[in-house]
């Protein structure tokens, strides 16, 4: 018996489909998103991206937690009204799809996506290091500091270094990249922008 190739691109469809899930972000009371980067410790991000100056890279990203390293890509593009984010695995499926937009922040992932790979996570991480001093501060709750420097910008809380990122680093190669550490949750992201 044979299959008209209707049916069996239907039949492909509905397997794809299977296999990508989707979740919206709940905005908070005050127009933002909360997003915990650390423990007890609350991100606000704007319901709205507000960039100043747009943005279009490609990103390869080294992770390093769980005692591992695991390479993956990102294609970042944004600007005041949106932001998009598609990372893939390094010459592999898609992961994870992230728009923000002041409509809402949507997450589509696909059953590679790690369960504990959120997308409001990998947003507050791209927002901590992309987006200008004052919209990081302004994002922090009271008592948490952000301090800058021309290589360098940390939030701290109580003292305590809870995140860094370090710009123009090199790695054991040479290679300049960003380098951002949550140390609270013990995970690093070394960032190659092209």
């Amino acid at each position: 018996m044979t299959r008209s190739l209707p049916a069996v691109l239907l039949s492909c469809l509905f397997v794809l489909s299977a296999c990508v899930t989707s979740r919206s972000a709940a905005l908070e009371d005050d127009g933002s998103y909360a997003v915990a980067i650390a423990k007890e410790l609350i991100l606000q991000l704007p319901q709205r991206p507000g960039l100043d100056e747009p943005i279009e890279e490609t990103q390869t990203i080294v992770g390093h937690y769980d005692g591992a390293s695991r390479a993956f890509q990102a294609q970042l593009s944004g600007n005041a009204s949106e932001v998009n984010v598609v990372m893939v695995a390094v010459a592999g499926p898609r992961i994870i799809a992230v728009d923000w937009t002041e409509n809402g922040i949507e997450e589509t992932r696909s059953t590679f996506a790690p369960e504990q790979l959120s997308g409001l996570n990998i947003l507050a991480d791209i927002f901590i290091v992309r987006w200008p001093e004052q919209s990081v501060r302004s994002a922090l709750p009271a008592g948490t500091n952000l301090v800058t420097t021309n290589k360098e910008r940390r939030i701290e809380r109580d003292g305590e270094v809870v995140i860094t990122v370090t710009y123009d680093a090199l790695d054991e190669n040479g290679r300049s990249m960003t380098r951002l550490t949550n140390h609270d949750r013990d995970y690093s992201l070394a960032i190659y922008t092209s």
